[in-house]
């Protein structure tokens, strides 16, 4: 999933440089603004996988429990 998830987000950023890009009118994203995008998507990506652990640490018993 995480693959499929990758190979979809690298298509989608290599669409406007590519020749076909401009059947779609799409113009390709200035440097600085494509790296804050990506730095932006990062930290989101960072901060919400803290978060889940913090929140599962926190809130998940972990003594008297039996798998089903």
């Amino acid at each position: 999933m995480v693959g499929l998830t990758a190979l979809v987000a690298g298509v989608a950023l290599a669409l406007p440089y590519l020749p076909r890009g401009g059947w779609f009118d799409l113009v390709p994203l200035n440097p600085e603004i494509l790296a804050a995008v990506l730095g932006i998507t990062a930290a989101y990506l960072v901060a919400t996988e803290a978060a889940k652990r913090v929140f599962f640490r926190r809130f998940t018993p972990s003594v008297g429990l039996k798998a089903a």
